[in-house]
């Protein structure tokens, strides 16, 4: 086993200057019949020393372009000219204009000039599937009597960075070394896994992680595809020590930043919902101190998922945003945050409401979103009650180190409303405070430039708590696990 940094070589620190790239490949493992373990090891072995072999042959193709590259291409150009060849939604815009050749062509340089300055990640892809039908299995259960063929397809998947004058010559060795590479720690990850249960052959997959601020750069790892993260636990330990021991920078063991959950999600990976509306959000004060949500959460809000909830849903919504943190931090493993009936029906679980509660449009609060945290996912929750609106300006203190020691958003109902804050900067001295407000009573698209604008993502002044409602404050907790 080995923790694979996507610097090969390097110490994890990011070059400004430099490209993100990224290579993936669908290859075909095809292991020959075999009758016992230790003659199904040596048939691992061989088969990616042939794989090993074959990629002096390979071939990359640009994502979503004509261009490509293999051994005997010419390769004096730069990295940055790949920018050219790019081919998507927006140079099919300047195909399609009624205007001269000429001036199209200036357009799409000018397009692959922008790219380059801001550094859009280069994406490549490379098959070597003669049966397109070949599946990935997760896993690969072993039965020597039968002696059957193992086939699948594994999924390479590597992250690495150039600098825009690189030629392509260089850039062809240093991808090739890197798939050889990571074809060797597929390799190890099988032959481990098969060392701790000999029933079925763990299968790989490749796992990118970006824990800032502890690491400012790409982790690579790979985990068998069919494990769950509680069932990897000892294996990240495991992986967390040799990382340890390798690079300079030191991940901490209370916090989930190398769980599968918690993997980077790219540009096209990414949820349609706005994430962390709040950056770029200018301060009010100057001279406060500031405490923030940390790490990402998806803006939930009314009239979203096809659910008009306007008027009764804003507490489900902030509860959904809440949740959504926790997925994107890694505590828990969902496909997507529970509708506005599965709360209602976790509800009727705990025996806070009637079964009648089910299908109706009847509001929740706080204490509410701290059941369902709890019932769903083992949550658990603070919860700071106020009088009335006036009295949450008494509570920067209590608020403030709520969000430098869990950094979760915390759900606020009163009256008849619910909102989500996400920080607060509070001056000690003077009692200056302003909340961080997220609002989900917004009904319009997720348009960010209109949520910032338009105060739906935005700070506020004690004032804008009404003075004579109470108020509920539900403090999710941050476990501390890894």
């Amino acid at each position: 086993m080995r923790v694979v940094c996507s610097k090969a070589g390097g110490d994890g620190d990011v070059d400004p200057d430099e490209i993100i790239v990224r290579v993936k490949g669908d290859v075909a493992l095809i292991i020959p019949p075999v009758s016992t373990i230790a003659q199904l090891r040596k048939a691992i072995n061989a088969a990616f020393t042939m794989k090993q072999d074959l990629t002096k042959k390979l071939k990359f193709n640009l994502k979503n372009s004509n261009f490509s590259i293999e051994a005997s291409s010419p390769k004096d150009a730069e990295c940055s000219s790949l920018y050219d060849y790019f081919e998507d939604e927006a140079t099919q815009e300047i195909d399609d204009l009624n205007i001269p050749k000429n001036d199209k062509a200036k357009m799409r340089e000018k397009l692959a000039t922008q790219r380059l300055i801001e550094r859009q990640m280069i994406s490549f892809q490379y098959s070597d599937l003669e049966d397109a039908d070949i599946p990935q299995e997760r896993e690969l259960l072993l039965n020597f009597e039968k002696k059957v063929e193992l086939r699948t397809k594994i999924v390479v998947d590597i992250i690495f960075f150039v600098k825009p004058t690189t030629t392509l010559k260089d850039f062809y060795k240093n991808s090739i070394t890197f798939v050889r590479q990571q074809y060797d720690e597929m390799k190890a990850m099988m032959l481990h896994f098969l060392t701790v249960d000999e029933t079925k052959l763990h299968l790989p997959s490749v796992y990118h992680f970006r824990p800032k601020p502890v690491w400012p750069d790409f982790l690579s790892i790979m985990y068998p595809l069919a494990l769950s993260d509680v069932e990897l636990t000892d294996y990240r330990k495991s992986v967390l020590e040799e990382y340890n021991r390798v690079y300079k920078y030191t991940l901490p063991t209370d916090r989930p930043y190398i769980r599968k959950a918690n993997r980077y999600k790219f540009p096209d990976e990414i949820s349609k919902l706005l994430i962390n509306p709040h950056v770029g959000l200018k301060r009010l004060f100057t001279d406060g101190q500031i405490g923030l949500v940390s790490g990402n959460y998806a803006y939930h809000h009314y009239m979203q998922d096809g659910i008009d909830d306007n008027g009764w849903g804003c507490a489900y919504r902030s509860l959904q945003t809440i949740i959504s943190w926790f997925s994107m931090q890694g505590y828990i493993e969902i496909e997507k945050v529970p509708d506005h009936k599965t709360i209602q029906k976790t509800l009727v679980e705990v025996g806070d409401k009637e079964p009648s509660f089910v299908g109706t449009r009847k509001w929740i609060g706080s204490q509410e979103v701290g059941y369902v945290l709890n019932q769903l996912y083992g949550i658990t929750s603070k919860t700071m009650f106020v009088s009335n609106g006036k009295e949450l300006a008494s509570k920067g203190r209590e608020l403030l180190n709520h969000f430098e020691t869990n950094g979760t958003p915390v759900m606020i109902g009163g009256g008849v409303l619910a909102h989500t804050i996400l920080g607060v900067d509070f001056n000690e001295k003077n009692g200056d405070l302003a909340f961080l407000i997220l609002d989900p009573h917004y009904t319009g698209g997720e348009d960010l430039s209109i949520v910032q604008k338009k105060g739906w993502c935005g700070w506020k002044l004690p004032d804008f708590w009404d003075p004579h409602s109470f108020y509920n404050c539900c403090l999710p907790q941050r476990a501390e696990t890894f």
